[in-house]
């Protein structure tokens, strides 16, 4: 288990390093900046996701939803529980943390995010990057 929480914290020191060499002189972001922009990018794709499914027929295009979601979905699929929940779970039974609450956790969804961003790091096109390549998720369209 510790184990596990070591790598963990040098993989979001790895990726804040990452970011911050690509950042122009106006400020560093620390390793807990980094990583509530990612629960954040999660979160608003889950939102983006769910008004996808339930955007009614007839009514015209579904929403769209912005290239940071779709990406997310790619790295996750469109099936993770990120997106779906767990079948034969009632999220209202489950307890929620007291805000200010601290736990060491480690879900496969997030090992699997920051295992992607590390080895495909070179193919995801940056602010300020010469390499114009485009995003897996804009080449399906």
């Amino acid at each position: 288990m510790l184990l596990q929480i070591l790598k963990k914290q040098s993989a979001w020191k790895t990726i804040t390093d990452a970011i911050n060499q690509l950042m122009d002189s106006g400020g560093q972001r620390t390793v807990e900046d980094v990583r509530k922009k990612w629960k954040d990018l999660v979160s608003k794709a889950r939102k983006d996701v769910s008004a996808r499914k339930s955007h009614p027929t007839g009514g015209g295009p579904p929403p769209k939803i912005s290239i940071y979601s779709d990406i997310i979905v790619d790295v996750f699929g469109d099936d993770s529980p990120t997106f779906t929940g767990l079948v034969g779970v009632d999220s209202s039974d489950c307890q929620q943390p007291a805000e200010g609450d601290v736990y060491a956790t480690s879900t496969p969804s997030d090992d699997t995010f920051i295992e992607s961003m590390i080895d495909h790091e070179d193919s995801i096109e940056t602010p300020g990057s010469s390499d114009s390549r485009t995003p897996p998720s804009q080449k399906r369209r």
